[in-house]
C-alpha cells in the first residue's frame, strides 16, 4: 500500500497535484490512497504520529497560510519519528532551503512550481516507486525457517503442480514453499509480470525472451521454457522494453 499525503494551501495547486498523482498511479498496479490538506491540522498531525506501517510520500508546500505551520515544520515533525517515508517540498520560489536543511530533513526531492511542475512531479513519483521496490521484500517459511527476501533478488515465482508447491527462485537459491501463487502475487511490485497462469517473473532480471518457445532467459543464464502464454506476449514485450 502506498499513501500519498499532499499539504498545499492553494486550491489550484492542491487539485493539480492530486490529479497528477492520481493519473500517474492509476496506470500502475499499485494499491494507493491520496489524502489532501489545506494546512497542518489535527488530522494530519494524528496521521504523522500514528506512523502507519506502509510506504508514504509527503508532498509539502513550504509556504502555507499565514499564522500556520510551514511545510518545513511538518517535515521536522515527520523526521522526529519517521525516517523511512519520502518527503518532497514544494515552493513557488527557488533557493528557500539551504543544503544543510535538505540534509537534516533527508528530503527526497524539491519542486519549484514555476519550473516544469507537472513533469517534475511525475519524475519524482517514478523515482519513489523504484526506491520502494528496492526496499520491498517477500516473507515466507521454508524448512522451519523464516525468510525475508528482497524483490530485486527474485528471478521468478512459479507454481509446481507435481509437488503441489510454489517455487521461489532467487539469483542463487530455490525454495519450495507450501503456499499458492496468489499468496506471493499480493506481495510483489509492478516489475513482476504474470507471464502465464502459473508463473510470475521479475522483469528487471530478464535478459531475453523467446516468444516462439515461450522461454525466458535471466541475467544469470537460467532458462525457463514454456512460461509465456500467447495472450501475454504483448505484455511481456512491453515490460522488457520499459525496464531501464
Amino acid at each position: 500500500m502506498l499513501d500519498i499525503i499532499i499539504c498545499e494551501d492553494s486550491d489550484h495547486y492542491r487539485l493539480r497535484t492530486y490529479t497528477l498523482v492520481n493519473d500517474f498511479l492509476k496506470k500502475t498496479n499499485i494499491k494507493y490512497s491520496i489524502s489532501t490538506y489545506r494546512r497542518y491540522n489535527d488530522k494530519l498531525k494524528k496521521y504523522i504520529k500514528a506512523n502507519k506501517s506502509c510506504n508514504k510520500i509527503y508532498l509539502l508546500d513550504i509556504c502555507l497560510e499565514e499564522n500556520h505551520a510551514s511545510g518545513i515544520d511538518i517535515a521536522n515533525d515527520i523526521r522526529a519519528i519517521d525516517f523511512e517515508s519520502l518527503v518532497v517540498v514544494i515552493t513557488g520560489k527557488t533557493g528557500l532551503l539551504s543544503e544543510a536543511q535538505k540534509l537534516r530533513l533527508n528530503l527526497f526531492d524539491y519542486v519549484c512550481k514555476q519550473i516544469s511542475y507537472d513533469t517534475t512531479i511525475e519524475e519524482i513519483l517514478a523515482s519513489a516507486i523504484k526506491v520502494f521496490e528496492i526496499k520491498k521484500s517477500i516473507k515466507f517459511s521454508y524448512n522451519r525457517n523464516d525468510y525475508n527476501i528482497r524483490l530485486n533478488e527474485i528471478l521468478y515465482i512459479k507454481s509446481d503442480k507435481s509437488i503441489r508447491k510454489t517455487i521461489v527462485a532467487t539469483k542463487d537459491s530455490k525454495f519450495e514453499v507450501s503456499k499458492p501463487l496468489c499468496f506471493f502475487e499480493d506481495q510483489v511490485g509492478q516489475r513482476f509480470i504474470k507471464t502465464c497462469r502459473g508463473c510470475v517473473v521479475n522483469m528487471s532480471n530478464v535478459k531475453m525472451a523467446d516468444y516462439e518457445t515461450g522461454s525466458i532467459v535471466f541475467h544469470n543464464n537460467e532458462k525457463l521454457v514454456g512460461v509465456i502464454s500467447a495472450k501475454n506476449i504483448s505484455k511481456v514485450k512491453e515490460a522488457i522494453r520499459s525496464v531501464e
